[in-house]
């Protein structure tokens, strides 16, 4: 093979592996939450549309990705509601450590009459310290920590194709 053949094998890997990785993270949109027939499922679609929102650079789309948990959860009721609760403050906090913006961990709140053991001001500060932490992080210090995911999925399969297409030579 000349270097234009294996130039051109290397970009169709690398793509092939980019749509199943994009498939495989679970990317999803609002509009596919909405669909869902079941309000148990798209508490949990909502979340996740919103942290591709929030990767994809719309913050405000994210944010309203996260209120919407909730709202499919109190249609529920029950402890769906409680759920739902929970599971929108969680999705608060992803959102505001991915676009390292300390504002939106204030939306952590709870709605119902038993804060005191839902650990909503536990997960508030959470939130607050790790945005924090994010804000003041360089980009070496992030991905140096050996535990890291672009480690795993991005620097390493590329560095074995480097040392395999460099043995062929």
């Amino acid at each position: 093979m000349g270097v234009s053949e294996r130039s051109k094998l290397f970009l169709v890997l690398t793509l092939v592996l980019a749509i199943f990785l994009s498939g495989a993270l679970g990317l999803k949109t609002p509009q596919e939450c909405d669909a869902l027939a079941s309000n148990r499922e798209k508490i949990y679609c909502f979340h996740e549309a919103a942290i591709t929102m929030a990767y994809a650079g719309a913050k405000s789309s994210a944010v309203t990705a996260c209120s919407q948990v909730e709202t499919a959860g109190i249609s529920v009721g029950g402890d769906a509601a409680t759920i739902a609760e929970t599971e929108k403050n969680v999705c608060f906090a992803d959102v505001a450590k991915i676009t390292k913006d300390e504002s939106i961990c204030d939306s952590i709140v709870s709605a119902g009459a038993g804060q005191l053991f839902q650990g909503t001001r536990i997960t508030n500060l959470d939130c607050h310290t790790k945005v924090i932490a994010l804000n003041h992080a360089t980009p070496i210090q992030l991905i140096s920590r050996p535990d890291s995911l672009c480690n795993i999925v991005f620097i390493f399969p590329f560095m074995v194709s480097l040392v395999i297409l460099r043995k062929k030579k």
